[in-house]
């Protein structure tokens, strides 16, 4: 998948720590460049117990882990977040479309 318009490929991110699932989007230059875009953009405050060193700790895994596509998979990859204990990063490179409100009930 490729940009179009100027824009930078939007990302989604699903970050598996301590028991929860955490989804994030952004934009990044390419599927390279995206985790530690991410990470240095992530909201901790929407993570309980995560803190500035977190994300160093993510921040360090990244340097060593670069993203492994997913077998069977378009545009997913996964980052096994060594210093992030029991954390483990998939993305996968979202296609856009306009969102569909859902009704309220």
């Amino acid at each position: 998948m490729r940009a179009t318009g100027g824009k930078r490929p939007l990302f989604t991110f699903y970050l598996d720590y301590r028991g929860g699932t955490y989804i994030s989007q952004l934009r990044a230059r390419d599927y390279l460049e995206a985790p530690t875009a991410w990470a240095k953009k992530l909201d901790l405050r929407q993570i309980p117990n995560a803190s500035e060193r977190f994300r160093d700790n993510l921040l360090k895994s990244l340097e060593f882990e670069k993203p492994v596509p997913l077998n069977g998979v378009d545009s997913t990859w996964c980052c096994a977040l060594i210093y992030a204990s029991r954390a483990i990063l998939h993305f996968t490179q979202t296609a856009e479309t306009r969102s569909r409100v859902r009704p309220q009930s």
